[in-house]
């Protein structure tokens, strides 16, 4: 962790956040996390803000590229963030680097992001999401 913050901030960024490999991770490595300095981190079913404990619960809409699903499974993307920007609040579009490399799955998640948009969603980071610990978001 530290050897990565260190690669980040030698090219002027910062990370607030870290998500694990395919969202899996347990308590001790959020304790970690919290002890490097992170703000928050992420799992497929919301953000946790490892300073105070609350999870952000919003189930992050992605693919499975390739296999049998992966059409239904852009169809039902669409659908869902379509759905979840019509009742407010959070929602999540996760992409993976396959994803953008597949023109199906690309432009589903482009279309999802539109209906967001078209619902009156608006772009946020999630260090816009958990409160930087002055109140703000």
């Amino acid at each position: 962790l530290a050897r990565g913050r260190a690669v980040l901030s030698e090219l002027g960024l910062t990370a607030h956040g870290f998500t694990p490999s395919g969202w899996l991770a347990a308590a001790a490595p959020d304790r970690a996390l919290a002890q490097a300095g992170f703000r928050y981190t992420t799992s497929h079913f919301g953000v946790l803000d490892l300073r105070s404990g609350r999870t952000y619960r919003r189930f992050a809409l992605s693919h499975r590229p390739g296999g049998t699903g992966e059409r239904l499974g852009a169809v039902m993307m669409e659908r869902w963030a379509r759905w979840s920007a019509g009742r407010g609040g959070l929602v999540r579009v996760a992409l993976h680097p396959d994803d953008l490399t597949r023109p199906g799955l690309r432009d589903a998640t482009l279309r999802a992001i539109e209906a967001v948009l078209a619902a009156g969603g608006r772009a946020v980071t999630y260090a816009d999401v958990v409160p930087d610990g002055a109140g703000a978001r």
